[in-house]
């Protein structure tokens, strides 16, 4: 039996032409599941920091329009405080997520400026219809 006969796991010349044990073949490649942690550990982070942001989120809200239970003055800079905030808070499992990846940051860090961008007019846009 030759060298290139031999059974898969056997040293001997591979395909092409080293010598050593042929590879194992794996469900996942190592990207696939580093892809996998890092949804995983993103999801874990929104757990911890969604019910923070998400009820800072509304603190902007009422700061915006103004109304909580009653009426009064709105405060939009106080709102723009508040959304900032939320915005750092929900930027929290995103971050978290691509760095157990191993995403690099500057192929992304454009996309979640616009990502950023549209929620800031989304919650501008929401002051002005509440």
């Amino acid at each position: 039996m030759s060298a290139s006969e031999e059974s898969p796991g056997h040293a001997g010349y591979q395909a092409d032409g080293r010598l050593g044990p042929a590879p194992r073949p794996s469900g996942r490649s190592s990207g696939a599941r580093h892809a996998v942690r890092g949804i995983l550990a993103a999801v874990l982070a929104l757990a911890v920091v969604g019910l923070p942001a998400g009820q800072v989120a509304l603190l902007a809200v009422f700061s915006w329009t103004g109304c909580f239970i009653e009426c009064g003055d709105p405060e939009p800079v106080v709102g723009l405080m508040w959304a900032g905030l939320s915005m750092s808070l929900f930027s929290v499992p995103v971050v978290v997520g691509l760095l157990v990846a191993g995403k690099p940051f500057r192929r992304i860090w454009p996309r979640l400026l616009v990502v950023a961008a549209v929620v800031l007019g989304g919650l501008v846009l929401l002051q002005r219809v509440a």
